[in-house]
């Protein structure tokens, strides 16, 4: 809505100096009295409500909260509410938040020191200081809750420092537990189950408490940062994410049921003892004290709520919720966290079984992670562009370790055969024999029967940098240093076209479409292109991103996806090259990139090692797949023509495998 011109009334006994926020029903105003120190004033007015019920509402929240607000020393300071009802608003007056630069409060540069803007400042919060800020914070909220009282709208732009102290603001949001008050809340704060509950406020807190210690967007939870293990409070940010992952639970049967209980755990923390030990302990003694039986009995009572009161109402939501859960607990070293979570999510009602690639890919990481599920490390080689699967998925054909091609077994990740050569393999063929080329430009095709036997080669004519086969196996692209493109048919390895793609200059992408339609270059002129392989002809030619690491088509070869090292995604229309979207991801690279096959989901490799899944519809997150934290990018991504089997390989070498298709007891 817009928001008329602000008008500075005349409040008794206080000067108001300057306007300092906002909001779509009041004004808040930096004031002084004519003796006293600097206070904040908000001014409510009643021609911006509908009617008279919300407004009074708020007038009646603050006779509540005015009960506590001078009895406890965590509480904002309401020191006095005024009516004037001719006028048409009421006001209060409150204690002033600290200048956000640290220094006494000068009217003319005066901004309010709100967590928000501590963020926009200095970024992530330590875990230190963080787990102070929710103790004050949780206190507040559970002098609330013990008189019956709820917040409603806790967020970072809500919350200020008072000498250096955290407290709750905005408090005409205030009401009784059973008020009727409308406040919808600000997404991605409010909980599924809506506001006006202790449980919704301890939801709205802990994404608070998570923004803050995580420096990452509520929206990402319960996602980790990437690095994290680095940090030297990693292990009293992992104590807190125990705390956070509870209190942002989706169901308010499994979250702190108030600020109080949530206050407990946050002091248990600061005497020095470990929350996530202690809930641990306290499982074991209830499943030692009443069996098995009552065990899967807690199960179903905490379950089935659950299931009733969101996944029920919003499947989608609480698949992808579980999904991230069951990733967050693959990170933590917990694969059987992470299969209960998945089975969960499996669960959840849909027209039609609601797993995708991810789930399957998730289920498999967690059941199949032992020793044997990755190749030996070698990092020594570069391994981008040379991870190719078989088109039934049972082999895969890498590069390494040394001068050497070799074929691995997916579902034991044992080595099948291996042949001496300097050529790095480029796809497998209708027959299954394997397409590999050399750099000097010499072309092998290698029988994947009984071992690796060379069947044939041919000498290309020229240096080759890339080359790629089409999904099918009807044809590959080759690229040089010099900017010239061939196109060949294959297997019968006849020239179709030789095109000078960016003249002078070096290919640094490249990509063909499944079926072999359309090619996709990118070159050193910054200049991005797409030709057809029937007629060797440009369809499009664009400007480049910076930095594009990987190229891949989608199904029908409708759409293009860029991965950029610099950060983000970029998805292309195709053959016009018309951008459709870009994913933002807070300046995480991407070193490889792949649709499925029914292109429904689109797969990034990250420089973390993460592999982030993207739904094709909206083009939002879906899964984060730890593939291989710690051990560099993922170079390539790679399905098997049927799309039952997912390859990724990392920096280091290592391999993994997921069968997409195996079904879970």
């Amino acid at each position: 809505m817009t928001l008329p011109l602000p008008i500075r009334p005349d409040i008794a006994d206080y000067r108001l100096l300057t306007l300092i926020g906002r909001g779509s029903y009041g004004d808040v105003w930096l004031a002084r009295g004519f003796t006293g120190p600097h206070r904040a004033i908000k001014v409510v007015w009643r021609n911006r409500f509908e009617d008279d019920k919300p407004y009074l509402g708020e007038l009646r929240g603050l006779q509540h909260f005015a009960a506590i607000s001078l009895t406890e020393a965590g509480q904002l300071a309401l020191l006095h509410v005024g009516y004037n009802e001719a006028a048409g608003f009421f006001y209060y007056v409150m204690e002033a938040a600290d200048d956000a630069g640290g220094g006494p409060i000068d009217p003319a540069t005066y901004v309010p020191n709100t967590l928000a803007e501590a963020l926009r400042r200095r970024g992530r919060i330590s875990a230190a200081q963080t787990l102070g800020i929710a103790a004050s914070l949780a206190e507040a909220l559970a002098g609330l809750h013990a008189r019956g009282l709820v917040h409603r709208d806790i967020k970072p732009s809500n919350i200020i420092f008072v000498a250096g102290a955290a407290k709750l603001a905005d408090i005409g949001t205030v009401g009784s537990i059973t008020s009727d008050q409308a406040v919808a809340g600000t997404p991605g704060y409010a909980p599924l189950e809506g506001p006006g509950t202790t449980a919704a406020d301890v939801f709205r807190l802990g994404k608070v408490i998570y923004e803050i210690l995580m420096g990452l967007d509520r929206a990402s939870f319960p996602r980790l940062p990437p690095g994290f293990e680095t940090w030297p409070d990693r292990i009293l940010l992992l104590e807190l994410n125990e705390i956070i992952a509870k209190a942002c639970d989706p169901s308010p049967a499994r979250r702190h049921p108030d600020g109080s209980s949530l206050l407990d755990e946050i002091r248990d923390l600061q005497s020095g003892r470990s929350v996530r030990q202690l809930r641990r302990r306290s499982q074991a003694m209830r499943t030692s004290a009443v069996g098995l039986a009552a065990a899967v009995a807690l199960l179903v009572v905490t379950l089935v709520p659950f299931m009733i009161s969101e996944r029920w109402q919003r499947p989608r939501e609480y698949y992808q919720y579980a999904l991230s859960r069951a990733a967050l607990a693959l990170e933590l070293g917990d694969p059987i966290r992470a299969q209960k979570e998945l089975l969960a999510a499996r669960s959840a009602p849909a027209a039609s079984d609601p797993r995708g690639l991810e789930w399957y890919a998730l289920w498999n990481e967690a059941a199949l992670r032992t020793p044997n599920t990755e190749t030996a490390p070698n990092p020594a080689e570069d391994r981008r562009h040379a991870l190719n699967i078989s088109r039934d998925g049972r082999q895969v054909a890498v590069t390494g370790p040394g001068p050497v091609i070799s074929l691995i077994a997916t579902g034991s990740l044992q080595p099948i055969a291996s042949v001496g050569t300097g050529a790095r393999p480029a796809g497998f063929l209708p027959d299954d024999s394997v397409l590999a080329w050399s750099d000097s430009g010499t072309l092998h095709t290698w029988s994947a029967q009984n071992g690796l036997r060379e069947v044939a080669h041919l000498v290309m004519g020229r240096s080759v940098r890339l080359l790629t086969l089409a999904t099918d196996g009807s044809l590959f692209a080759a690229a040089g240093a010099d900017g010239i493109l061939e196109i060949w048919d294959a297997p019968g390895s006849r020239l179709r076209h030789t095109i000078n793609a960016h003249p002078g200059k070096r290919i640094t992408g490249l990509a063909v479409s499944h079926h072999g339609e359309l090619i996709a270059t990118v070159g050193e002129d910054f200049h991005l292109r797409i030709w057809r392989t029937a007629s060797g002809i440009l369809e499009a030619d664009a400007l480049a991103p910076a930095g594009v690491r990987a190229l891949a088509f989608g199904p029908g070869a409708r759409h293009l996806a860029l991965a950029l090292e610099s950060g983000g995604l970029e998805l292309r229309r195709t053959p016009d090259l018309g951008m459709v979207a870009r994913i933002e991801t807070g300046g995480t690279g991407f070193h490889a990139v792949a649709f499925d096959l029914e292109g429904r989901r689109l797969l990034a490799g990250e420089a973390t090692g993460a592999l982030a899944v993207y739904d094709t519809n909206d083009w939002s997150e879906v899964a984060r797949l730890p593939a291989g934290a710690g051990r560099g990018p993922i170079q390539s991504l790679a399905f098997s023509e049927d799309g039952r089997t997912l390859a990724a390989q990392l920096a280091d070498g290592s391999l993994r495998v997921w069968p997409l298709t195996e079904q879970a007891p």
